[in-house]
């Protein structure tokens, strides 16, 4: 009888598929990078917990957690997925992101956009929302909120500009051949009826 060779020593070292949640969560790298963002950042695992948050983040949702249709409002522990959901009963935003984050989270898709607005103080503000599936085999997503009201502003602004005589304020003839054309238009009645 002979003797089987041994066998090699196993590497036990994880893997990038390996990684987890926690493992993003303790990593002094991550929250290095989360930190650097200006705007509000949180890491969500797998389950749809937040798993860290940058101190914009933090400071938005302990100073007004109705910026955001108060889904933001939470912390490190908090099931983001599951604030998206009660919210989502009364906001379509918060649907609306719900399965923008379970959609990367499952796979479905790398990356998810939208923008929406909300009322803070009385006063309407704008609001990016980007979810991306992380590399590496990371069962997580980094959720961004981008506030864009001065894009939104702006942009009211050259709408405005471009219908309006900057001397008069009046409306220009950009806005009268407009009102014209849709004055025409419902005054033929829908397409294919005769007059």
């Amino acid at each position: 009888m002979s003797a089987l060779p041994p066998e090699p020593p196993v590497d036990e070292s994880p893997t990038e598929g390996d990684l987890t949640a926690h493992d993003v969560a303790t990593s002094p790298a991550v929250q290095a990078v989360v930190d650097a963002f200006a705007h509000e950042v949180a890491v969500v695992g797998a389950d749809g917990r937040i798993v860290v948050t940058n101190l914009p983040w933090e400071e938005r949702s302990a100073a007004e957690p109705e910026a955001h249709g108060a889904w933001v409002d939470a912390t490190p522990g908090d099931d983001y997925l599951a604030a998206l959901d009660v919210s989502g009963a009364s906001h379509a935003a918060a649907r609306e992101a719900a399965a923008g984050l379970r959609a990367v989270l499952g796979g479905g898709v790398g990356r998810f956009d939208m923008e929406y607005g909300a009322t803070v103080d009385a006063e309407q503000r704008y609001v990016e929302l980007s979810i991306a599936h992380l590399p590496g085999g990371v069962p997580a997503a980094l959720v961004t909120h981008v506030d864009v009201t001065w894009r939104e502003s702006l942009e009211h602004q050259l709408a405005h500009r471009a219908t309006t005589d900057p001397l008069t304020g009046l409306p220009n003839r950009v806005l009268l051949d407009d009102r014209l054309l849709q004055a025409l238009a419902a005054a033929s009645g829908p397409p294919g009826s005769s007059p």
